[in-house]
């Protein structure tokens, strides 16, 4: 996507400093949007592009509906340095401009966690054996591989997080 095409019509280049804040969020979460549906590299592509979620509006028919949807309540919570964002209201559905709105940062975060839990009771993981390299136990989650060896889950995401697995004498985890 060539930002110079709506140069003319936005009357001043997207990413620069003299941009309105209003321009600049709507561009980093249009362009995030896109690289989560799109990107194959992007960590939260398996929850977006490989489900088949796509955007279904360009970048001018965004920055309108953000226009009309930006209360001052939004324009004052971002003025105290947090962000906002736009979340599909139902999750199953493509992003359209029926279908988003606009939230806090914590109510994106509170939303993502009720729907589909903390990264410590979501994300799987494996335990090697340090000298053979092979198989010792896989786990449902974070908490799980805690509870099984006798860590907190706090010292498992420590290790998986940091890469530092010579804490653990005989045995070391990774993300499955």
């Amino acid at each position: 996507m060539k930002i110079g095409k709506y140069k003319k019509v936005l009357g001043c280049n997207v990413q620069s400093k003299t941009a309105p804040f209003w321009l600049k969020t709507a561009y980093r979460i249009w362009m995030a949007q896109r690289n989560r549906c799109n990107n194959k590299k992007n960590p939260k592509y398996p929850n977006y592009g490989a489900k088949g979620i796509k955007v279904q509006y360009d970048f001018l028919q965004f920055v309108e509906w953000f226009l009309e949807n930006l209360t001052d309540e939004h324009k004052k919570y971002r003025k105290t340095g947090r962000y906002i964002h736009v979340g599909r209201i139902n999750h199953s559905k493509n992003y359209t401009l029926k279908n988003i709105e606009i939230v806090k940062d914590y109510q994106n975060s509170q939303e993502v966690i009720q729907r589909l839990g903390t990264p410590i009771s979501r994300v799987p993981v494996i335990e090697y054996w340090k000298k053979s390299n092979k198989l010792k136990a896989e786990y449902p989650s974070i908490k799980a591989a805690a509870a099984a060896n006798g860590l907190t889950h706090a010292q498992v995401w420590s290790y998986l997080n940091s890469g530092r697995n010579t804490l653990r004498k005989r045995t070391y985890f990774v993300r499955a």
